[in-house]
């Protein structure tokens, strides 16, 4: 299992070897307190028993106790919850790989009513990170036009792979390809998900000619990025407040291109949140990926909304 089955302390890993043979298909393991560790895997669902087979029954399953997640939450900070505590407050750990892991319990507030740190640790949440090299390669002719890149939003529902599309184009815009030359990409990764960094270190192939700011704020990181590394290309994931969008028409006008993601069902989901609505208002983007369904597959929309 490599590095998902590491972290888990030694004694449990033995029972995690039933997980080999799901590795390419996990997307989440979910490890809550009096619980059975559920898998989730192509859209199912399955638990772990105590003999380290898999099950579709989730009373087969063997309950975790508070002290099992106790074990796995040191063992993931290597015995120093205080040394990710700045990361805690985010509610999130990377670790080795890319992957991430999700925390909850009880929160932590400092007398200015802000997140301080999560304590007594009850909820984890593994997100895998897969990454698909070539994941893109349909799409990319898509957003080359003349050879010049068009600003790009990739729209979906969570769970369909966007942010797995956005890494590969990244990678291949930096990289160069037959539809345009090789580009500087400077990727704002808020929540470590594009690049996967552990430690300032990316853990995803994102080209030679990519910079990354991770755990920064997006509409603070596209500014940033614009005064200190003078990208071509800026990519972010999840647009998702109003100072994301002002960000994003300031990197437009600055002459950058633009590739980001943004939760949704098509285009005209966008026009419910009111912020949004300039998007399409003011035409910010050249092409517009929906990403039908699990299989990854898409539409793509020019930026008056016609399907190309």
């Amino acid at each position: 299992m490599g590095l998902i089955q590491e972290i888990f302390p030694g004694r449990m890993q033995e029972k995690m070897e039933c997980l080999n043979s799901k590795l390419q298909m996990i997307q989440e393991l979910r490890i809550r307190v009096n619980a059975p560790v559920m898998v989730r895997s192509c859209a199912k669902e399955y638990y772990i028993t105590s003999c380290g087979t898999l099950t579709n029954s989730i009373w087969e399953g063997e309950v975790f106790t508070a002290k099992n997640l106790e074990e796995i939450v040191l063992h993931i900070c290597h015995s120093s919850i205080y040394a990710y505590e700045e990361e805690l407050k985010k509610g999130y750990i990377t670790i080795p790989g890319g992957h991430r892991v999700g925390v909850a319990g009880q929160a932590v507030i400092d007398e200015f009513g802000q997140m301080k740190t999560i304590k007594n640790i009850s909820f984890l949440n593994v997100r895998v990170a897969h990454e698909v090299i070539g994941a893109g390669n349909e799409l990319l002719p898509y957003i080359y036009k003349n050879g010049r890149i068009q600003n790009t939003l990739v729209i979906s529902p969570p769970g369909y792979g966007k942010t797995t599309f956005l890494r590969d184009l990244i990678r291949q815009v930096s990289e160069g390809n037959r539809f345009g030359e090789a580009r500087h990409c400077c990727v704002i990764d808020e929540r470590s998900e594009i690049a996967g960094s552990y430690r300032g270190i990316p853990q995803m192939q994102l080209g030679r000619r990519t910079d990354i700011l991770d755990a920064c704020p997006k509409a603070v990181g596209m500014m940033m990025a614009i005064r200190s590394m003078s990208p071509q290309v800026i990519a972010v994931d999840e647009l998702g407040t109003k100072a994301d969008i002002e960000a994003l028409f300031s990197v437009i006008r600055l002459g950058c291109n633009i590739f980001a993601t943004i939760h949704g069902d098509d285009i005209y989901s966008l026009k419910k949140g009111s912020f949004l609505k300039e998007i399409l208002q003011e035409k910010v983007f050249d092409r517009y990926v929906v990403i039908c369904n699990r299989q990854h597959n898409f539409e793509v929309f020019d930026g008056e909304y016609h399907k190309c």
